[in-house]
């Protein structure tokens, strides 16, 4: 629940910190997937793999493509889906070297 409480937080105030086009492309491109693989991964090596997080994290951005960025940003949805998917499926793919007894 936490994971999807800092990505709609990120989501909503991060855009306010600055108004110039260079920002917002470095938070589209950079700092929003990396912050869904890092989450991805946290949940995947706590929880294993789920498609819960991957699908919402790419839902919970539609509202701000609205509030904050025009149409073209609808493809961010999917690719912060993509983003999170890596990485749970990273974290949980290390879960499981992890737990395994030697």
């Amino acid at each position: 629940m936490i994971r999807f409480l800092i990505l709609l937080a990120a989501y909503a105030f991060l855009p306010h910190l600055q108004y110039s086009t260079g920002y917002y492309i470095l938070i589209l491109l950079v700092l929003f997937p990396l912050l869904n693989c890092l989450l991805g991964l946290l949940a995947g090596m706590k929880f294993g793999f789920e498609w819960l997080f991957p699908f919402l994290s790419g839902i919970l951005f539609l509202p701000f493509v609205y509030l904050y960025y025009n149409s073209s940003a609808f493809i961010y949805c999917f690719a912060y889906a993509v983003s999170a998917l890596l990485g749970e499926w990273i974290g949980a793919s290390l879960k499981g070297r992890f737990s395994r007894s030697n």
